[in-house]
């Protein structure tokens, strides 16, 4: 199988006690850019390799801040929010910024598709 990795931008707040949703200049759907292809016969072979995906990706665009990525989740929280593209996966990447009174999330998509 081939596990295409999708991030998308920083588009999506958590107001406190409400659901996620776009904000400033975005409209859904948000487009993703492919960040990444990984090959394997199961999602569980190939995590390893799409958190370090995400975790370079993020380290790249945030060079001084640490960066967390949860492992990959058939249950979409941010990305139904973000586009109306099926995904298989759903991957969050966090971005700790000591600046910051909150963490970044980056939302990514995983599509799984026959080689």
């Amino acid at each position: 199988m081939k596990y295409v990795l999708y991030r998308f931008p920083n588009a999506v707040r958590h107001p406190e006690n409400s659901n996620p949703e776009l904000y400033g200049i975005f409209k859904f759907p948000v487009k993703g850019q492919v960040v990444g292809v990984e090959f394997g016969s199961s999602i569980g072979e190939v995590t390893d390799e799409l958190i370090h995906d995400v975790n370079d990706e993020l380290s790249e665009a945030y060079p001084k801040c640490q960066v967390m990525t949860y492992v990959p989740s058939d249950e979409m929280y941010g990305l139904e929010v973000l586009t109306n593209e099926s995904f298989d996966y759903e991957m969050q990447g966090i971005v700790v910024d000591k600046s910051k009174p909150v963490n970044t999330i980056i939302y990514f998509g995983v599509k799984e598709m026959d080689e």
